[in-house]
């Protein structure tokens, strides 16, 4: 498959929606929506282990998106080039 095209049909101060089009090997055309942050710099997916239990860290979080909650590893946005104090900063 070939990118032929990337239209942006939204965009607000997170996020954006675009449409790509795509052209098949057998060239047809595929039409995908695709949403993409606005501010994917650094991001941070933190695996803590805690010891001398060895159980993990996840947080359970409500998301409007899907109007429920969900249990995930802590993850976030870094702001500086600090990685461990961002990592802190999720955990």
């Amino acid at each position: 498959m070939k990118k032929v095209r990337e239209k942006v049909l939204y965009q607000g101060r997170w996020l954006a929606v675009k449409q790509l089009e795509y052209l098949s090997d057998d060239k047809k055309q595929i039409l995908w929506e695709s949403i993409t942050r606005k501010n994917t710099r650094k991001i941070l997916v933190i695996l803590a282990k805690l010891k001398p239990s060895n159980r993990y860290i996840l947080i359970k979080q409500f998301r409007p998106s899907i109007n429920n909650t969900v249990i995930g590893f802590p993850a976030g946005l870094g702001e500086t080039d600090d990685i461990q104090k961002e990592a802190l900063k999720e955990i």
